[in-house]
């Protein structure tokens, strides 16, 4: 039964989160415009960054699960290597690429949080 569970709130989510993060990745710019039209320039890192939550809102239905059936260790030790891996990134690429740089960090980290996660989940 939890199975089922499980594998149908991983089904519901993708339906939802992977179009509306490819659409907003895809339309950054008018969205911007619509809502922020003196942060133009962030449209880059908008399109990059929310390819990385795509991945980061996989990880918190996994952890959810996870601590929901009682054991929270797994999902705290991913998490704060994800946290070191992204300020190492964020460290060593917002100087050279700017806010672009740190959409980019933030998105590899969150692969890797999500990857490493799903390793130690099987």
């Amino acid at each position: 039964m939890l199975s089922k569970y499980v594998s149908q709130s991983y089904k519901y989510s993708m339906l939802i989160v992977i179009p509306m993060c490819i659409g907003i990745s895809l339309f950054s710019t008018p969205i911007l415009q619509i809502t922020f039209p003196k942060f133009l320039d962030a449209a880059p890192a908008l399109s990059i960054l929310v390819i990385g939550m795509t991945f980061y809102s996989l990880f918190a239905i996994s952890s959810s699960i996870v601590q929901g059936i009682g054991n929270p260790r797994i999902p705290m030790y991913v998490l704060v290597t994800g946290a070191i891996a992204t300020f190492i990134l964020n460290w060593l690429m917002v100087p050279i690429y700017g806010i672009v740089g740190g959409a980019i960090a933030t998105t590899i980290a969150c692969f890797f949080n999500h990857d490493t996660y799903i390793k130690n989940e099987l």
